[in-house]
């Protein structure tokens, strides 16, 4: 995904507490910063980029859904 300008500068603390105000793009950004690391983790264990892709996007679903349980 493209980076938002607007989003790209802040820090990540205020973009989970912008993405728990209900704030998509903000999370967005985080997924953006960190899908590629958490992408090359699951391919290291799993060996296979189709298994991968699928876990890290249910991880971000995850994440999404209890968003409001981080602290």
């Amino acid at each position: 995904p493209m980076a938002d300008p607007a989003y790209t500068a802040r820090p990540d603390e205020d973009l989970v507490i912008a993405a728990q105000s209900g704030d998509n793009a903000a999370f967005a950004e985080l997924i953006r910063r960190y899908q590629p690391a958490c992408l090359k983790q699951a391919l290291s264990i799993l060996r296979d980029r189709c298994a991968a892709e699928d876990e890290v996007q249910n991880a971000c679903w995850k994440a999404f859904e209890h968003l409001n349980q981080f602290q």
